[in-house]
């Protein structure tokens, strides 16, 4: 009975200091079945579709308080049958998000940790949430807030495999060594028009094994993009321009879209629009990088078919 009064007792402690402190936990549960039969890659004669079931789980805690906001999301991703009824361990569990931020001063904010990092409509920064496992990065990020019609953030990344003593050659499995990025986000003209502008590092390290030097390539991205809602008609567009060097290659590349959208009695919307994405002949012999990389976006949504082209194949 003292062990059943000490139990209550915490629940009840952990139950006010969580009301008191606005702690939020959820969970996210998404088995999804698929059938595949050409996707991301054309299918082999006589080849059969595959058939799965893919699931997610995610197990999400929010704190927040006038001092910190902390958010940690731990997740597993597996697909049915890929371990025995029987097993013991799983390593498929990771962290998803585990980040905090706090204010350093009025108006600035900074945020540590693993984090998803989405902005706009996502097509440069999106969490690609359509894949399971979805995306997010190491990352430390500085947010400044003057008012609600104005935000400028600044971020950081630096990569690395392990804690090493010396100076090794990173697998660049998170996509790049490197990362600094500045975007601001405006409203203007009574808050119908959002604009945004992007300017992105991304550093690549290589390695030359026949002389054992390593060095970091920078290619940079930069761009606006914009959304006009007045009434019933929008409008949607973005221009974004990379240059910088590749594996020692010149990088030349740009994205260019203009998309209008009409609704009609809030009940139907029609919509035009279409996007240039610049690439490289067949005939090209010459090194130089010509394709757009999309780098961190959600490419199918924009793309959609394109999928043999624009997932982990842009060049």
């Amino acid at each position: 009975m003292k062990h059943l009064k000490l139990v209550l007792v915490f629940l009840l402690a952990f139950t006010a200091v969580a009301e008191a402190q606005d702690l939020t936990i959820s969970a996210d549960i998404k088995p999804r079945y698929e059938y595949r039969h050409g996707f991301n890659t054309l299918a082999p004669k006589n080849a059969n579709p595959a058939q799965f079931v893919s699931q997610r789980t995610r197990f999400i805690s929010f704190y927040k308080s006038d001092l910190v906001n902390v958010k940690i999301a731990v997740q597993n991703v597996r697909v049915w049958g890929d371990v025995p009824t029987l097993n013991k361990s799983d390593k498929y569990i990771k962290f998803h998000e585990a980040w905090a931020e706090f204010p350093v001063k009025d108006k600035i904010y900074l945020k540590l940790g693993r984090q998803e990092i989405v902005y706009d409509n996502h097509r440069f920064f999106g969490n690609v949430e359509w894949t399971q496992q979805a995306r997010s990065h190491d990352a430390a990020l500085i947010k400044f807030l003057p008012n609600d019609k104005h935000r400028l953030d600044v971020g950081f990344a630096l990569n690395a495999d392990n804690e090493d003593m010396f100076e090794t050659f990173y697998s660049n499995i998170a996509g790049y060594k490197t990362m600094q990025y500045v975007w601001y986000h405006g409203k203007f003209l009574d808050d119908a028009l959002n604009l945004s502008f992007y300017a992105v590092n991304t550093g690549i390290q290589y390695q030359d094994t026949t002389n054992n030097t390593l060095w970091i390539d920078n290619m940079q991205t930069v761009g606006p993009l914009f959304v006009y809602k007045k009434n019933a008609l929008k409008l949607e567009g973005w221009a974004f321009y990379q240059t910088g060097k590749r594996n020692k290659a010149n990088v030349g590349a740009y994205d260019v879209s203009l998309n209008a959208y009409y609704t009609i009695k809030e009940r139907f919307t029609i919509g035009a629009g279409g996007e240039l994405l610049s690439g490289k002949a067949m005939n090209d012999t010459t090194a130089d990088v010509k394709s757009f990389a999309p780098l961190f976006g959600t490419n199918h949504k924009f793309n959609g078919w394109m999928d043999q082209f624009y997932v982990n194949n842009h060049f």
